[in-house]
């Protein structure tokens, strides 16, 4: 276990053993989920943000359909 002191301005720095460990650079995102009881920081990869200018589309999109197919598609992916 590391433990570490949030500043006043409520900041962490994640120890260099664990950003190495989990591949976190400078400029990554990461999630912060609060459980009962623990906070638990993953590191997030491929996001939509990331893929920004990497899609064609023909026009307008519906969004709200989008984010369903990609639920369904990692549904499968994962088994369920």
């Amino acid at each position: 276990m590391t433990l570490v002191r949030m500043s006043t301005r409520g900041r962490l720095t994640i120890p260099k053993k664990i950003r190495d460990s989990l591949g976190i650079k400078p400029g990554d995102t990461v999630a912060f989920i609060a459980t009962e009881g623990a906070l638990l920081i993953q590191p997030i990869r491929n996001s939509l943000g990331d893929q920004w200018g990497n899609v064609e589309v023909d026009g307008p999109q519906d969004f709200n359909k989008v984010r369903e197919e990609v639920k369904k598609i990692r549904g499968e992916k994962r088994g369920s």
